[in-house]
């Protein structure tokens, strides 16, 4: 039988469950088959790729069967004298059935909506495309934002253990006339600060901790942290005009955008062809019986008939109607240009600044290092100059909360760094799983992410 511990920190409940550690790559497999985002992408796709069948259709033979029954009835009266029978009446029913096949030879705007809607297919394929890389950033933001605010939360104790520590020896210090009542009460001060911080970061935690398990239907109770075995580099190529190029030419974005633009100039197509002739191979092969006294011969008669030939269709005049659609047609095209436009520009903007998030990042991880070990060293200095007489407790405590902060930066820089790593990538259309893992890699040590119960 599992053995539960038991703890508790502060006042709040926790569970430590002995659970199998969860990466990033596990997540957000789990959200691609519970995110409902993704399930509507997918259907999505379904939808998209029978455009391309009914592009087809509309320049396949199509074979209807027609079919009718009717009862008749007519009286005949002659109009003169002396005929021998001056009046009779015809009745039966009459049975029609055909098979009829029309098969378009040329009709150039049936051909131009053909391309249409096979644009429309590959549109699709890059939507959902889209869409997974759409996944993986929110499922990656999500993981980060519970190691961010478990990070927040473990700071927030340990410092307020510390200032804790200062208080009470403020205190004893006053007592004996060692220090002023100012040491105490701006340790005071302090501590009561961290006791609202604490409470601000244990909701944070629940919030981000619900976030995640709404998009990957899992609790986050053991997840894979960032682990320094390797140091942050900046991207390869390194040139953001490269990057930007990429972006320019492979952002799925800007694809899907230029499907778009293609798609309304074949609007224009279309209705400019829509004036020309359409040719047509027709054909039909029918059947007709009649019963009764309609027909020729008094009985049950049938008719076999069937043809073969050509149909020209001439557009003449559809009240203005065509005339309409293509000047519509063209401002729509000349909206969707200039949205393509706007599109590129913001792209490349967003890939000008992954590349530097990503830059800068790896320089911002290693500087904060440094200022971690040299923070350390100011607050043991501090420490060591109170029992001195050169520091009192507010140097001690501005040298502790200034540790602490920067223990946080540090937390922050190193998974935005791998948040901007995900978001370059997908920036020039290649945030895939092959990224993905690689980002993964990054994540070796575990922790334990305790939920309130």
């Amino acid at each position: 039988m599992k053995k539960i511990l038991l703890f508790t920190i502060l006042v709040t409940p926790f569970v430590l469950q002995n659970v199998q550690a969860t990466d990033l790559l596990s997540s957000w497999q789990a959200a691609r088959s519970y995110d409902a985002n993704f399930a509507m992408a997918r259907d999505a796709l379904a939808v998209g790729a029978e455009n391309a069948k009914q592009g087809d259709a509309a320049i396949l033979p199509q074979v209807t069967m027609t079919g009718d029954a009717s009862q008749s009835t007519s009286t005949y009266h002659a109009g003169q004298y002396g005929i021998s029978d001056p009046s009779a009446t015809k009745q039966g029913q009459t049975y029609n059935t055909a098979l009829n096949l029309t098969q378009p030879i040329y009709d150039a705007s049936a051909f131009a909506t053909r391309k249409q809607l096979k644009k429309k297919t590959v549109q699709a394929q890059i939507l959902y495309q889209a869409a997974e890389q759409d996944l993986i950033l929110r499922v990656a933001k999500a993981y980060f934002d519970v190691l961010i605010a478990q990070e927040n939360l473990a700071l927030v104790n340990s410092q307020k253990e510390a200032v804790s520590q200062q208080l009470a020896l403020a205190r004893k210090t006053f007592a004996v006339g060692r220090s002023t009542i100012t040491d105490t009460n701006e340790a005071q001060a302090r501590y009561d600060a961290i006791i609202a911080s604490e409470i601000s970061a244990k909701n944070d935690l629940v919030v981000k901790a619900n976030a995640y398990r709404n998009l990957t239907n899992q609790p986050p109770t053991r997840l894979n942290v960032f682990a320094d075995l390797r140091m942050p580099t900046a991207p390869e190529p390194s040139s953001v005009d490269i990057w930007m190029g990429k972006a320019r030419e492979d952002s799925l974005t800007i694809r899907a955008q230029q499907i778009d633009l293609d798609i309304a100039s074949f609007d224009i197509e279309r209705y400019r062809l829509e004036n020309s002739p359409k040719l047509s191979l027709v054909a039909s092969y029918g059947n007709q019986t009649e019963n009764g006294s309609i027909s020729t011969s008094g009985g049950r008669d049938r008719t076999l008939s069937g043809f073969i030939g050509l149909q020209l269709t001439i557009p003449l005049y559809t009240g203005g109607q065509r005339s309409s659609q293509l000047r519509q047609a063209i401002s729509f095209r000349d909206q969707q240009r200039d949205t393509l436009e706007q599109i590129r520009r913001d792209t490349e903007q967003s890939a000008r600044q992954y590349y530097l998030g990503v830059e800068s990042g790896a320089a911002q991880i290693k500087a904060l290092e440094q200022a971690k070990t040299s923070s350390a060293s100011s607050v043991a200095s501090s420490k060591m100059g109170r029992e001195v007489g050169v520091r009192t407790t507010v140097d001690v405590l501005n040298a502790e909360q200034n540790y602490y902060q920067t223990v946080y930066n540090l937390v922050l820089a190193k998974y935005q760094y791998l948040f901007n790593k995900l978001q370059l990538s997908a920036s020039v259309g290649n945030l895939n799983e092959a990224e993905l893992v690689d980002v993964n890699s990054w994540l070796a040590a575990q922790t334990q992410i305790q939920e309130k119960h």
